[in-house]
């Protein structure tokens, strides 16, 4: 059976972009660009960058850093005023990087590495901060020595051990994260702090439910404040006072491990597995 995998190829516009920030302006501290995409690949992203920086909002986003970086876009990304860029580099070596990033160059990716740290140093700039976001799988784990040991002289000012989400870590850390909101009826942090505003203007409260509708708004035809304050997200963080499902969206219950009957008189149900991270 063939398997196809949905491909959005919708790119934020700067104008767009304004559109959203404006009204909500001085309410956000900061903002990740990203969602299952390569944000270098976007037109506007300096741009986007740059008017967020005019507005005193923070900025950054993750990358695989493998695409080919004129010295000038270098230059103007590291003036843009962006915070930090995530570098997803899940190898020390070419040979354990191109087992999950298939047809990867880690060479590439670690000379972008070093032309963004020399270009910070040359105009005397302490931003983006580079951290080394490195995943850790069964093929790669013995190398994590080499990114504690290396990651300065790579021109890399930090560095972030993950777990595999499918991992049987991940899976426990998550299971006891979730089993622990359920039993005290915790609000999820998602649905009371952040949103994920898709390019095509459409608001998801996580990027679990990206593919979903959950019909919350969408801001290139609505402000934002209404959109945070109106009667579907009110309806959606209603569900976690009662965490039973037929009140919870159906990503939320899945996300949650609940099933219709669950009770909390009784003991929390059993998490899902799944998505789950846990970072050093």
């Amino acid at each position: 059976m063939k398997k196809e995998l949905m491909v959005r190829r919708e790119q934020l516009r700067l104008e767009d972009f304004k559109r959203i920030i404006e009204p909500i302006q001085r309410a956000t501290l900061g903002i990740s660009l990203s969602l299952r995409g390569e944000p270098l690949l976007g037109k506007d992203l300096i741009p986007i960058i740059e008017y967020a920086h005019s507005k005193n909002i923070a900025v950054s986003f993750p990358s695989n850093l493998s695409v080919k970086l004129s010295d000038e876009k270098v230059a103007r990304l590291v003036k843009s005023g962006v915070d930090a860029i995530y570098v997803s580099l899940d190898g020390a070596s070419q040979e354990s990087y191109e087992k999950y990033r298939i047809g990867g160059d880690f060479h590439r990716v670690v000379r972008n590495v070093r032309v963004i740290a020399e270009t910070k140093a040359r105009l005397g700039l302490s931003r983006p901060h580079l951290v080394w976001k490195f995943v850790i799988f069964g093929h790669n784990k013995h190398e994590i020595p080499v990114v504690e040991a290396e990651f300065r002289r790579l021109g890399f000012d930090s560095f972030e051990l993950v777990q595999d989400y499918t991992s049987e870590q991940a899976d426990n850390d998550r299971g006891t994260f979730v089993s622990e909101l359920v039993r005290k009826r915790k609000g999820c942090y998602w649905a009371w702090h952040t949103s994920i505003i898709r390019a095509d203007g459409v608001v998801t409260p996580c990027c679990l439910g990206q593919r979903h509708d959950f019909g919350l708004g969408n801001v290139l035809s609505q402000n934002f404040r209404d959109i945070w304050r109106g009667k579907p997200y009110t309806r959606l963080r209603r569900g976690f006072q009662t965490m039973a499902a037929e009140d919870l969206h159906p990503v939320c219950t899945k996300c949650l491990g609940i099933e219709t009957g669950d009770s909390l008189t009784s003991d929390p149900p059993a998490p899902a597995t799944g998505t789950g991270s846990g970072s050093a």
